[in-house]
């Protein structure tokens, strides 16, 4: 009878949990977004001051700016990517060597 009700309890008290909304990670997300757009802006307005960018210049520097940092978080991604697939432990020196030059020729 003692066991029905621990079980019992640790039901009820589990679906409690489950039940709560997630309201943490949205908090949290909303958070992440507000202090990217924070830094963006400040790094924006340090390169233009830094480099005495005239606004005609800012309109031509930013987008190749933003290109080429594309260009590296696409390459970040795709290595964090590799990473996780497969352990590097895992791997002979030829599939690292094809890795480091895959890398090498993007």
């Amino acid at each position: 009878m003692k066991t029905k009700i621990v079980l019992f309890s640790c039901f009820l008290f589990g679906s409690a949990l489950c039940a709560q909304p997630p309201h943490q990670r949205e908090v949290g997300h909303g958070e992440a977004k507000e202090k990217r757009a924070r830094i963006e802006a400040i790094k924006v307005e340090y390169f233009t001051t830094k480099l005495s960018l005239t606004p005609a210049e800012a309109q031509q520097f930013w987008p190749v700016y933003n290109e080429c940092m594309d260009k590296i978080h696409a390459l970040e991604k795709k290595r964090r990517n590799l990473l996780k697939k497969s352990e590097l432990s895992d791997l002979n020196d030829s599939e690292i060597t094809t890795l480091i030059e895959d890398e090498d020729d993007d």
